[in-house]
């Protein structure tokens, strides 16, 4: 994969169509406005842009997060026996907390996403605070393993 360029996921390319057709729908979408292609990105999409990048590292298929818990998964089936599971036990407990929590997170980045795509301005605390979180799931799943 490219390391140069902006990432956007197929999910992203339905909502920054909407925004540049000036079409909004009540649809509930993974994606968001890939606000780094804009020519004159709005204020609310500019303030959102490090939101919508934590949103991707804890949400996507290939983000930050699906590879840890992916890896500590595989490292819990690889240590056990037939009689001994106590590791992949732990790790799926964990895993299930960690999925739990993302999925929290993940639905109040994505409402915020969608109001900055309306055009409303989020409360920079609340984007900041949504943000540490992420990183703090993130560091949950790297310890893991």
């Amino acid at each position: 994969a490219s390391q140069r360029g902006t990432w956007a996921e197929e999910v992203d390319i339905r909502p920054t169509m909407l925004w540049l057709l000036g079409l909004r729908d009540d649809y509930a979408t993974d994606g968001r406005v890939v606000s780094q292609l804009l020519a004159q990105p709005t204020a609310p999409l500019v303030r959102t842009q490090g939101l919508a990048t934590a949103y991707q590292q804890i949400n996507s298929s290939v983000g930050t997060l699906a590879t840890m818990t992916l890896q500590a998964d595989s490292r819990a089936l690889a240590s056990g026996s037939a009689t001994q599971h106590r590791r992949y036990d732990r790790t799926e407990k964990a895993l299930h907390k960690i999925a739990s929590r993302r999925d929290v997170l993940a639905t109040e980045m994505k409402r915020q996403l969608k109001r900055a795509a309306a055009g409303h301005v989020a409360n920079r605390g609340h984007l900041r605070d949504l943000i540490v979180q992420s990183y703090a799931l993130l560091r949950k799943a790297r310890h893991l393993g």
